[in-house]
C-alpha cells in the first residue's frame, strides 16, 4: 500500500457506515482506476485521507502554544478529558496535552503508539499527537481503577474552529 495513494472511506454508508477505513487506491499515473474497499467491493467517491481532517499545514498555525475544544466519545461515561485542551505546535507538528477527570489511567494508546502518564494530578495528564483537526481520532485509555487494568476505546475529534494561542 502507498501512502500517498490511501483514501478514508466518507459517512455515506460504504463498508457498514464505518469512517475512516483505509483502503488502497490504484497509482496516480490511472487516476480513472476504480478504488476498491477492504472486501474488494468497489468504491465511489472515495475521499483522500488528508481531506479526512485539517492539518497543521492546512490552518497555517506557526509554532507556538494553542488552546482548542475538543469533543469526545466512549467508555462508560464515568471518566472525561478536559476541555479545552492545550496543544503545542512545533516544526509543523501538534502534540495535545490530554488531562483525564481519573487519576487511574496510566497509559493511552494512539496510532499503535504508547504513551504513559505524565502526571496523576489533577487527573491523569498525557502528551498525544494530533495529526488532524475536525475529524475523529480514536484512542485507547488503560485504566487501573477496576479489579484489573482495561484498555477502553475513547474517540477524541480536536475543533479547528475553537483554536486560540494561548493568552488570547
Amino acid at each position: 500500500i502507498c501512502p500517498e495513494n490511501m483514501v478514508a472511506l466518507p459517512p455515506d454508508g460504504h463498508f457498514g457506515g464505518v469512517e475512516d477505513i483505509v483502503i488502497d487506491r490504484p497509482a496516480a499515473d490511472d487516476p480513472d482506476a476504480p478504488v476498491y474497499n477492504l472486501q474488494g467491493i468497489p468504491v465511489t467517491d472515495p475521499v483522500p485521507a488528508a481531506e479526512a481532517g485539517k492539518t497543521v499545514q492546512d490552518l497555517g498555525l506557526a509554532d507556538g502554544i494553542y488552546t482548542a475544544e475538543l469533543t469526545f466519545a466512549g467508555g462508560s461515561g464515568k471518566a472525561q478529558v478536559l476541555s479545552p485542551c492545550t496543544l503545542t505546535v512545533q516544526d509543523g507538528a501538534a502534540t495535545a496535552a490530554i488531562v483525564w477527570s481519573s487519576s487511574k489511567y496510566d497509559y493511552m494508546l494512539v496510532n499503535g503508539e504508547r504513551y504513559d502518564v505524565l502526571s496523576t494530578e489533577p487527573g491523569s495528564t498525557f502528551e498525544i499527537p494530533v495529526e488532524a483537526f475536525d475529524t475523529d481520532l480514536t484512542v485507547i485509555g488503560d485504566t487501573t481503577a477496576m479489579s484489573t487494568p482495561h484498555e477502553i476505546e475513547y474517540t477524541l475529534n480536536f475543533s479547528s474552529a475553537s483554536l486560540q494561542a494561548a493568552g488570547e
